[in-house]
C-alpha cells in the first residue's frame, strides 16, 4: 500500500483553507433541504405572549413547493400570518400555506410576512435562540435556529462575531517631549 503525505507547508494550506470555508459556511447561517435553502432565521424580543420571526426560502428547484406547518417547543403554536392594506385599513391575516415558486426566493419580513409564535411558554431574550420547525410538502421538516434580536427589530441581529468585536479605540495623543 502506497501513502501520499503532504508536506507540512500544503497540511498547514489546506487546513486554513478548510477553516476558512467552515467558517463562512456557519455564519451564513444557511438550512439545506432538496431544492429549499433557508437564510437568515431571526425572531424578535418578546414583550408579550407572542413574538414574531423571520426568515428567507430559496427554492432552486424546477418544482414549486409549499410550507404546509410551522412549530416551535417555546410556543403553543405558529401561524403564517401576512399583513396588507385592505381598503385603505392595514390588516393581519393568516394564511394556511405558503408555495415557494421554483427559481424563486419568498421572504418573511417585518410588516409583510410573519411567523407569529402565539402563546410562549418562555420569553424570547435577546441574544438567544429559539427552533423552529417548518414543514414543506416535498422537502419534508426542516429545523433553523432563530437568533433573537431586541423588540422592534426590523432585521436580524449581527452576528456573535460582530458583537464581540471591540469597538475601535481612539487613536492616542503624542506625548509632549520634555
Amino acid at each position: 500500500m502506497t501513502t501520499f503525505a503532504l508536506p507540512p507547508a500544503y497540511r498547514l494550506a489546506a487546513a486554513a483553507v478548510f477553516l476558512l470555508l467552515a467558517g463562512h459556511r456557519a455564519a451564513a447561517a444557511d438550512y439545506v433541504r432538496a431544492d429549499l435553502t433557508l437564510t437568515t432565521p431571526w425572531a424578535r424580543a418578546s414583550v408579550s405572549k407572542t413574538a414574531q420571526a423571520f426568515l428567507t426560502i430559496r427554492n432552486t428547484g424546477t418544482e414549486a413547493d409549499r410550507l404546509m406547518a410551522i412549530s416551535s417547543p417555546v410556543a403553543k403554536r405558529v401561524e403564517l400570518v401576512r399583513y396588507e392594506e385592505i381598503g385603505g385599513v392595514n390588516g393581519a391575516q393568516t394564511v394556511k400555506s405558503l408555495e415557494i415558486p421554483p427559481g424563486k426566493t419568498v421572504s418573511l419580513s417585518p410588516a409583510t410576512l410573519v411567523l407569529s409564535l402565539i402563546g410562549l411558554k418562555q420569553s424570547l431574550a435577546t441574544g438567544s435562540t429559539v427552533r423552529l420547525t417548518l414543514t414543506f410538502a416535498r422537502a419534508g421538516a426542516v429545523s433553523v435556529f432563530a437568533r433573537v434580536a431586541e423588540a422592534g427589530a426590523t432585521k436580524p441581529p449581527a452576528p456573535p462575531e460582530e458583537e464581540k468585536k471591540a469597538p475601535e479605540a481612539a487613536p492616542k495623543k503624542p506625548r509632549p517631549r520634555r
